[in-house]
């Protein structure tokens, strides 16, 4: 009975880890096209060149590594709990 329990969970996990890659695009995608759009109306406001652009992409960009790396520790923790 344990068994079956512990490969249910296992399933749970492999989904949940699957439906996390498709979070993954989202988190990299949405603030890059939110920055990048942004960003090139700034630039054309203020005359900038593509300085704030590059700025804005460049702390979408950690701010979304930052957010993977808090997910991993989540779901890393729920792993190590089934063994």
């Amino acid at each position: 009975m344990e068994e079956k329990s512990l490969k249910q969970k296992r399933e749970e996990m492999v989904t949940k880890t699957f439906w996390a890659s498709f979070q993954t695009i989202f988190i990299f995608g949405a603030p890059a096209f939110f920055g990048a759009f942004v960003g090139l109306k700034l630039d054309d406001f203020y005359g900038t060149g593509r300085k704030i652009t590059i700025f804005i992409l460049l702390m979408a960009f950690a701010f979304s590594w930052l957010i993977i790396i808090l997910k991993y520790k989540k779901l890393n923790k729920e792993f190590n709990a089934l063994k």
